[in-house]
């Protein structure tokens, strides 16, 4: 095919290349721009296109003008654009890949199995840290409006200010119980009242930009480093939990107490670094697994011992550590309650040491919802693939705030924003 000259005076080789795999594309854009030529105003077909460009998902579509006389190659975008030709489509294929724990490799080969042209690494790389910041500050927003939340529903419940919040800390990288050498972790702090995130920080020892500048023998191009932290992995927790309690408290949030795991090196950073007068609630999830794992074996040595006991058992337990006094039997086997005396001596033996620790037990709060906030990071930032690198871990942990405060909605929000 011979070459033309565009509108602009360069030269155009006409291609069928428009014609061989797919698009994605917005019918309504190219109904819009076909419906006449920018210069004579005569119906445009897309049968004669004769160019295409591509632009991630985007595609710009070269289409001549019949016209005789005018001869127009007017240019057909595929797909809405914002601030300055940015296309909408490869912004929300950036957002997509962040909410579902997608890298480049996985978004290239889903499209290359749909035989969509494929994306750059540029091009994704550029479009995530666009939607990554609005993703921060949609985190941000929300937990603004749910500390002042669980403020006041603090001040209805307990008639103070005195705010308790749980903490846990997860990392990209399993330990061994030997071992822990993830590059990154990050920690959440959640209202205990509202159930939702007031505070999150995330730890990285890496910097892809550093590191490749080291191996090469180069000194690092001008860039924000991604690495924020020195130590132990082990180290990070502590680390984050001092850091989340300063900034809240300088925000207005009176926290007193903190709800996290036996790890002792956490409250002894917060009483020396913040406030020595800070309490430290025990988590109850690891009293339940001991019990119902030892409640399981009873009933290996009971032969009368029914199922539905041991989760009417667990129940009360439950109860009981919620200082709730309700008692009911109609979880029991036929509405009834107990009458097995092995049964009652073997339990007797079982909560023995319970009770001798019952001021501790009275005083249980739950880290439960940083558990399952862990487990949305975990899906957004898979174990298996390292973003700790750059900022895409950042994102995606911001991206799982968001969600917990939110709902999915948060990508509704994002997207607005952008």
């Amino acid at each position: 095919m011979k070459e033309v000259l565009d509108n602009d005076g360069n030269n155009l080789t006409p291609t069928d290349d428009w014609r061989v795999g797919r698009r994605v594309v917005e019918l309504g854009v190219i109904a819009d721009h076909l419906q006449q030529c920018k210069h004579c105003g005569l119906p445009l077909s897309l049968h004669n296109t004769i160019n295409i460009k591509t632009y991630g998902l985007g595609s710009v579509l070269k289409v001549l003008c019949t016209n005789k006389s005018c001869r127009n190659i007017n240019t057909i975008p595929t797909g809405k654009q914002h601030d300055h030709k940015i296309w909408d489509v490869n912004t929300k294929l950036a957002l997509a890949a962040i909410d579902l724990g997608l890298g480049e490799h996985q978004i290239n080969g889903l499209l290359s199995i749909l035989n969509i042209p494929t994306v750059s690494h540029c091009m994704i790389d550029n479009r995530i840290r666009e939607v990554g910041d609005v993703i921060e500050s949609v985190a941000d927003e929300s937990m603004e409006e749910w500390t002042e939340k669980e403020k006041e529903m603090t001040r209805e419940s307990d008639g103070n200010d005195n705010v308790t919040v749980s903490v846990d800390a997860a990392w990209q990288r399993r330990g061994s119980g030997r071992s822990y050498d993830s590059l990154t972790g990050h920690c959440s702090m959640i209202g205990s009242k509202t159930g939702k995130v007031i505070n999150y920080k995330w730890r990285s020892k890496a910097c892809r930009i550093c590191q490749r500048a080291e191996i090469s023998g180069n000194i690092p191009r001008v860039h924000k480093c991604n690495k924020n932290f020195t130590g132990s992995a082990k180290a990070m927790e502590p680390d984050m939990v001092v850091d989340m309690v300063k900034e809240s408290r300088s925000k207005g949030a009176n926290i007193t107490a903190i709800i996290g795991d036996e790890d002792t090196t956490t409250i002894a950073r917060l009483r020396a670094k913040v406030d020595p007068t800070i309490v430290k609630l025990s988590d109850s999830n690891p009293y339940e697994k001991p019990i119902r794992n030892r409640l399981y074996e009873l009933k290996t040595n009971i032969q009368l011992y029914h199922l539905k006991v041991i989760s009417y058992i667990m129940k009360c337990f439950n109860y009981l550590i919620a200082q709730d006094p309700s008692i009911k039997y109609k979880s029991l086997p036929h509405g009834k309650p107990l009458q097995d005396k092995a049964l009652q001596e073997s339990l007797t033996t079982l909560f023995q040491k319970y009770i001798l620790n019952s001021e501790k037990l009275a005083n249980l709060g739950s880290t439960q919802s940083n558990e399952s906030f862990n487990k949305s990071v975990a899906a957004k930032a898979p174990k298996n693939r390292f973003y700790g690198g750059s900022r895409s871990l950042a994102y995606r942990v911001a991206a799982a705030v968001a969600q917990k405060n939110t709902g999915h909605k948060y990508t509704v929000d994002v997207r607005k924003a952008c």
